[in-house]
């Protein structure tokens, strides 16, 4: 098992994969403990602006490109280099930014500059409804896996969660007007967010409001953040070209690259490995030896009493469960945890 560390090199061992778009080669400075490969390439870019969002599912990779206001689809196992698009919303004009996949297997995408999030049909990417609206300046979206609600954060300190079409103020992070808050959900529902330099905890609330807690500090602006399968781990992607993981047990922080272009996206994928937007196409980046991970998760059949979770394709999904199989988020117990792992 790998085990991050501090050494004299401002890097650490990465537990997971990591895949960043580029058109060439990764440009960055990279730990020699991690090796980098090209993934997607060629996505259109006007030198700022390129892909905003991405997700899997099944054997799809969906990538949203924020310079041309198009949707592309890859092949999850192996990428490749841009073709045609799926869909292109010229009439929207620009703010195209995250993407989410709910359990059902519908996919949504925020719009900043229209303040709503839609629902694009994965088969042809074509638009079927408004899933939210009046978010001022939406840019993240994410499916809460316990409940099925929508959450979406933009350009005001609140954290919106809309459950049946209707919108409530699910948490506030004051003071933080006009700054990047990435959502990223735990499998008891508790959401991960940051602003700025920090990184915060908001509890699982199932009908009240909720209460961010800080997590951390000292981090540079973070654009994107995602939680390893295990649990154990957050990548965070930062804007002057970093990618920083935070050990979530003692909260400690390994650099794991620098150089590279503002990511604004981090996710995990099908073989847990985490993926992060670049400019113009997306690289992965693995152990040294090509491997992702340390080892560590258990991968098996999901028991009985999460089979509901089945319909949620293509990604390894985190179940908390008590020894007896009960799911421990009905309590929430911390005392009652065995950790399944598993492949859908």
């Amino acid at each position: 098992m790998r085990e991050a560390g501090r050494s004299r090199l401002p890097f650490g061992v990465l537990l997971l994969c990591v895949l960043v778009i580029g058109a060439t080669a990764f440009v960055g400075t990279t730990d020699p403990k991690f090796r980098t490969t090209n993934f997607i390439s060629g996505l259109p870019s006007n030198g700022k602006v390129g892909a905003s969002g991405m997700v899997f599912q099944k054997e799809n990779m969906f990538v949203m490109d924020g310079g041309n206001s198009c949707l592309y689809r890859f092949d999850a196992s192996k990428g490749g280099v841009t073709s045609a698009a799926l869909n292109c919303y010229n009439d929207m004009g620009g703010g195209f930014k995250g993407l989410a996949l709910d359990m059902s297997g519908r996919l949504f995408v925020a719009h900043s500059s229209q303040g709503v999030v839609l629902e694009l049909n994965p088969n042809d990417g074509k638009v079927v409804r408004r899933a939210a609206e009046n978010i001022p300046g939406a840019s993240n979206v994410a499916v809460d896996v316990v409940g099925g609600d929508l959450f979406v954060t933009g350009s005001d300190d609140s954290i919106y969660r809309f459950r049946q079409g209707k919108k409530e103020v699910y948490a506030r992070l004051e003071g933080t007007e006009g700054t990047t808050k990435p959502l990223s959900f735990a499998p008891d529902g508790s959401l991960y967010t940051a602003s700025k330099g920090s990184i915060f905890l908001v509890p699982y609330s199932h009908n009240e409001a909720s209460v961010p807690k800080p997590l951390l500090s000292g981090l540079s602006d973070i654009k994107a953040l995602a939680l390893s399968p295990d649990w154990k781990t957050l990548t965070a992607t930062q804007a002057d070209g970093k990618v920083t993981q935070v050990k979530l047990q003692n909260r400690d922080t390994v650099t794991v690259l620098v150089g590279g272009s503002p990511s604004d996206n981090v996710i995990y994928g099908p073989d847990g490995c985490a993926y992060i937007t670049q400019t113009d196409g997306i690289v992965k980046i693995s152990n040294d030896d090509g491997t992702c991970g340390d080892g560590d998760l258990n991968i098996e059949a999901p028991p009985t009493s999460v089979r509901q979770f089945n319909k949620v394709s293509g990604i390894l999904l985190t179940v908390s469960l008590c020894s007896d199989g009960r799911d421990c988020r009905t309590g929430h117990s911390t005392a009652c945890r065995k950790l399944y792992v598993f492949r859908l």
